[in-house]
């Protein structure tokens, strides 16, 4: 749906890919989002050049293939994240609207809520202990200790604050300052 409202206001397939991904990230936070990465292919229909852009999260420093036995959790296992910087790419490159006209649906997502899916529901329930781990998490994630039920409503206004602030500022406000030193200090702890 969102996607499709990109569209009607003037935005092309790349504007629509980007704003689907940001909401993507609001909505379906265990599969996608802002801490993660991707891959995109763009094909230009009149020439019928393709583009491909790995946007893919690299691996922390002093990384071993070790780590990542489904035994490791926190810190150590995550990858500095590409998704902002993969998005906001295509977006300045191939995009016809502004940041504001693209991430605002996620931001108000997430701002005003949306409802669980089955799917999220299911992955909630299946990390219940890891979600428990992590007080920020369980905090958005859990209701009464509990994964909230299909069709219930989740805000998260935390991640509607650091949207605007890529809005306003573009990668370098996810990639430095205030945002970034969040996200070092989280996952060091």
């Amino acid at each position: 749906k969102i996607g499709l409202e990109v569209l009607e206001k003037g935005g092309n397939a790349i504007d629509a890919a980007v704003a689907v991904g940001f909401a993507l990230g609001v909505c379906e936070p265990q599969s996608s989002g802002i801490g993660g990465g991707g891959f995109m292919i763009v094909r230009f229909a009149k020439t019928g050049e393709t583009k491909f852009i790995d946007f893919r999260e690299i691996a922390p420093k002093g990384a071993n293939p070790d780590m990542w036995d489904d035994k490791e959790f926190g810190g150590k296992s995550i990858g500095v994240p590409g998704s902002v910087k993969g998005f906001l790419y295509v977006l300045d490159k191939y995009g016809n609207l502004d940041r504001k006209a693209v991430i605002q649906p996620a931001i108000d997502l997430a701002k005003n809520g949306y409802k669980v899916s089955a799917i999220m529901n299911m992955d909630m329930k299946n990390q219940l202990n890891n979600i428990k781990k992590y007080p920020a998490t369980a905090k958005i994630y859990l209701k009464n200790g509990q994964p909230y039920k299909v069709g219930d409503i989740i805000k998260n206004p935390d991640l509607a604050k650091t949207m605007e602030k890529i809005v306003k500022d573009g990668e370098k406000a996810f990639y430095e300052g205030e945002v970034a030193e969040a996200i070092v200090k989280a996952t060091v702890a």
